[in-house]
């Protein structure tokens, strides 16, 4: 097991305000403009595709921010888009609140929700700490990239040092990211039934370990685990808009079974909820179903698991 290294910063690069209105000279609901870098502190790029250990933002991706005023809470809470990867990820947002020393921000990704039937489906934006978060049910890695919007991540809380003026030359700051699940990689390989297709991979384990969660932006401690554990024990009781929880997760595939369990053509990668399961992983290729039984194993906060997948050791239905 190694440790996945696709934590993240945004850096505040600039921030400009605008007048919706002008009376006498007097701005009415001014608005105030802050941009973001999003760069890596270990690698030199950060996405939503996730291709060997780190992940890769693409323009169009989703994060939800909220922002904090002192004395008032959390005041609003947004959805922004990932505006553009070159020649590293930026995203920004337009809000009439200007922040100022001892305000805070707090970012996750993703923020958008499944879609069904071509229509999003977004919660309420909500000004509330406890902000929701999804492992989705159904998750993608096709042509040698896992899609890396699977894996939840959630911000560092940020404070504003110094008050943010317009025209000041302000300089940058950092919010970093921690990852929320951990990723699993089925490695698909025989030395019977090499070159057949891997359509998807099932895990069926003996507890949930995917759907739709809260968190509270305002606890989050990267000193302590528990404010950034995954509860998936009840489902949200928020009518149809709420994500289910369930103990089943697939990834669709097009990677080929391998010829050994290094062979890099056969991995399949699952992001799940930490913890500690059992249960049933299926393997479905263009020619049969394939069985294995998982013995208890433990996976933990942003750690990678490989998981050899023998189809000579499998049920062959």
């Amino acid at each position: 097991m190694k440790n996945i290294i696709f934590a993240a910063t945004a850096m505040i690069v600039a921030m400009t305000a605008v007048s919706c209105s002008k009376v006498a000279g007097i701005e009415e609901n001014p608005s105030y403009t802050y941009r973001f870098a999003v760069v890596n502190e270990e690698l030199p790029s950060v996405k939503s595709n996730m291709n060997d250990d780190h992940l890769v933002f693409e323009t169009g991706d989703y994060l939800g921010f909220s922002l904090e005023k002192q004395g008032e809470g959390i005041v609003e809470t947004q959805r922004t888009l990932i505006q553009t990867t070159d020649p590293r990820p930026i995203f920004g947002f337009t809000t009439n609140h200007q922040m100022k020393a001892g305000d805070r921000i707090y970012v996750v990704s993703p923020r958008v929700l499944p879609k069904d039937e071509g229509t999003d489906r977004r919660e309420p934006v909500k000004a509330d700490p406890m902000q929701s978060i999804t492992i989705p049910l159904v998750q993608t890695h096709k042509g040698g990239k896992f899609d890396g919007t699977a894996m939840p991540m959630v911000s560092v809380p940020f404070t504003f040092t110094e008050d943010m003026l317009v025209g000041k030359d302000n300089q940058l700051q950092e919010v970093k990211f921690l990852n929320l699940g951990a990723l699993l990689e089925f490695r698909v390989f025989s030395t019977t039934y090499q070159g057949e297709i891997v359509r998807d991979v099932t895990f069926e384990a003996d507890k949930n370990i995917v759907g739709e969660f809260k968190i509270n932006v305002q606890e989050v401690n990267p000193d302590d685990e528990n404010t950034l554990a995954i509860d998936l024990t009840t489902p949200r009781a928020e009518g149809e808009l709420a994500t289910p929880v369930t103990n089943v997760a697939r990834t669709e595939s097009d990677a080929v079974v391998g010829t050994n369990k290094d062979d890099s053509r056969s991995v399949v990668r699952m992001v799940v909820a930490p913890g500690t399961y059992t249960g049933k992983v299926k393997v479905r290729t263009d020619k049969a179903y394939y069985v294995f039984n998982l013995s208890e194993r433990t996976f933990k906060r942003n750690g990678i698991y490989p998981l050899g997948l023998n189809l000579n050791n499998a049920t062959r239905v």
